[in-house]
């Protein structure tokens, strides 16, 4: 592993669809650090709930099938209008543990690896590291207009190891007016349950219309690898955004830097970055230490003089 240190202005990387959807598209959702009041608490508590609820209902589901040891239910739920159905898919992806998991299936910036409908999303507002308000757009079909959507998302950790994500619809403010050509979707709530089964996961999720999720996700990770995370679930820095390239398997994480905090980014030396991999710090910012001799953690260190300051650290292929 080499690191550097590069001057930049900006951490966001432009997408002109995003640019063209008619909302304005945040330079940084987290500027001044995270939030203090996140107003969505109540919707995230219901989401949870639901989510809960039916991971584990037996009522209404119907077996689709069973594809790579995946067993796939529908259901219809009492007065839901859309004719889309509520999926559940269950089952293990072998490997990987949760935490490794996470990124893969909660970040905005994969998840069209993994879901054919998804085109892109971003966040607009940060309340803490794992909860945000997000923008996303689904691809349109023929003869239907795209549909987007305005939600929150959440992550739970449990004792035991168990990992819960999940999204929800938030009502609209001037912020997030519909937007022409796209028919603003309202999404109950969508989620996953990651549970620990040795150095394997069992999975959960609920969703509309993707039976092959974690089909889909674990060809990604066999194929491509994990992306890069920080595994503590608590830092004090700041983390303002987290992307991810898919065409150069580059990972960015930007945050606002606490004195004397310390923490890990784990990078995938197996397969997405098996021939080496380069670390980056931006912005010019000094009291910032990477260290890791190419290992499979990139530790970094913040010092005194980075306290308060706004940098990134960018991790790519060699």
């Amino acid at each position: 592993m080499a690191t550097r240190n590069r001057d930049t202005t900006s951490y966001h990387e432009t997408s002109a669809s995003a640019m063209s959807s008619g909302l304005e598209w945040p330079e940084d959702p987290a500027p001044n650090g995270y939030e203090k009041e996140n107003p969505y608490t109540q919707n995230v508590a219901d989401a949870f709930a639901y989510v809960r609820a039916e991971a584990e209902s037996t009522e209404g589901w119907k077996n689709i099938g069973t594809n790579a040891g995946v067993v796939m239910e529908k259901k219809k739920k009492s007065g839901d209008s859309s004719a889309i159905p509520l999926v559940r898919g269950r089952g293990i992806i072998k490997g990987v543990k949760p935490y490794e998991l996470l990124p893969v299936v909660a970040s905005l910036s994969v998840r069209s690896q993994w879901d054919a409908r998804y085109q892109e999303g971003y966040a607009l507002v940060r309340y803490s590291r794992k909860s945000y308000k997000f923008y996303s757009i689904q691809k349109g079909v023929f003869l239907v207009w795209p549909r987007d959507f305005v939600g929150v998302r959440d992550v739970a950790y449990s004792e035991d190891g168990t990992i819960e994500v999940v999204q929800t619809s938030v009502p609209n403010d001037e912020k997030t007016p519909d937007v022409y050509g796209k028919v603003r979707g309202t999404l109950t709530a969508a989620g996953w349950i990651l549970r620990p089964l040795g150095d394997d996961t069992d999975v959960t999720y609920l969703v509309k219309g993707v039976p092959l999720c974690i089909v889909k996700i674990a060809e990604f990770i066999r194929t491509v690898g994990l992306v890069c995370y920080i595994p503590q679930n608590s830092i004090s820095s700041v983390v303002r955004m987290e992307t991810y390239d898919h065409d150069s398997k580059t990972y960015t994480v930007a945050l606002i830097g606490a004195a004397g905090d310390a923490f890990d980014i784990a990078v995938d030396t197996k397969t997405m970055y098996k021939n080496g991999y380069v670390a980056v710090l931006n912005d010019g910012v000094s009291g910032v230490t990477l260290s890791g001799d190419g290992s499979a953690k990139l530790h970094v260190e913040i010092g005194a003089e980075a306290d308060g300051a706004k940098f990134s650290i960018t991790v790519k292929r060699t």
